[in-house]
């Protein structure tokens, strides 16, 4: 059960990566147009926003991924002595 999980985990992971290394490379050159086109501050704003909308993708795919191999575990548990 573990070993189906971790490998979860680490694709999740690896689709994180490989995801995130496209959106930043679109989002430089989205950060480069809007600092020529409306300034210093809009382009800040984006990179910040772009940066905690990040975090909460790798927070909210941390959390799915452990909560969905929670419970077949939790049925194991409770399974498992009663079918031996």
């Amino acid at each position: 059960m573990n070993e189906i999980s971790d490998a979860i985990a680490e694709g999740a992971v690896a689709y994180m990566k490989r995801q995130y290394m496209v959106v930043a490379a679109i989002g430089v050159i989205i950060a480069i147009i809007l600092y020529f086109v409306f300034g210093l501050i809009t382009t800040a704003g984006f990179i910040i926003g772009a940066i905690f909308s990040t975090i909460a993708g790798v927070i909210g795919m941390s959390i799915a991924v452990r909560i969905t191999s929670e419970p077949p575990k939790r049925l194991k548990k409770v399974w498992e002595p009663r079918l031996v």
